[in-house]
């Protein structure tokens, strides 16, 4: 919130209803009297979900919800998908339980190799990861929801706070340039970015490079990138 402050601006926090708890919830009125949104990014954070059927994409949609009502008083509009990933069934869950719009959807051929490397990489020496690959798109014909793409800039790289992070000063200056052009821009930072390396777990720093940055210099690479976009 101290970095939104800094910047003027008010954006919209995906929340996990799991971490939606009685001592959270200062920090949340606290981002909703900053005028910030506050939107759905399901229950339990479950990568597959959009692959799992119905009556399971449901019963997260409504404990989130629940979660949402309960603690804040509130019900949430927007819904971002674990790992961007949809499905037809997703969709229509979402409608049903009165969502208005998704931002999900990462059309990023850019993104998807470096996605597969990663997890091809992790398959051969046998490391665990959450993460999936989605590759099949919904027909949007099954619902009446607003879709809020994750904008993707030259060489479809997306406008991703980890993209930025690691790419050099001049590619990401020719990334942000490519970004201006786009008329409806939808920018994703996670919170990860700005926490203190030490409250990272050394695993993520190991296999994510622009977590061995300083937070401090995590943040400045940030504030720049937000500061020259907003302008």
């Amino acid at each position: 919130l101290k970095f939104c402050r800094e910047l003027g601006i008010r954006p919209t926090l995906f929340c996990i209803g799991r971490d939606l708890q009685p001592s959270t919830v200062p920090q949340f009125m606290e981002a909703l009297a900053l005028g910030c949104e506050l939107a759905c990014h399901s229950f339990q954070h479950d990568y597959g979900l959009a692959q799992q059927n119905k009556q399971h994409i449901h019963r997260d949609c409504v404990l989130a919800l629940a979660r949402f009502q309960e603690l804040l008083g509130m019900k949430p509009v927007g819904f971002r998908a674990p790992g961007y990933g949809l499905s037809n069934d997703l969709l229509s869950v979402l409608r049903d339980c009165g969502f208005l719009y998704d931002s999900s959807e990462l059309h990023s051929p850019a993104y998807r190799v470096m996605k597969t490397l990663v997890l091809l990489n992790y398959a051969m020496e046998r490391r665990f990861s959450a993460s999936r690959l989605h590759f099949l798109r919904p027909r949007k014909s099954v619902t009446s929801l607003v879709e809020l793409p994750i904008s993707t800039g030259v060489l479809t790289l997306p406008a991703l706070g980890a993209v930025w992070l690691r790419l050099p000063a001049l590619a990401r200056r020719l990334h942000l340039y490519s970004l201006a052009a786009v008329p409806h821009l939808v920018v994703n930072l996670h919170l990860i970015e700005f926490l203190p390396s030490l409250q990272v777990h050394p695993a993520i720093r190991v296999r994510q490079p622009e977590m061995r940055l300083s937070v401090e210099r995590r943040q400045q690479i940030l504030r720049q990138c937000v500061r020259w976009l907003s302008h």
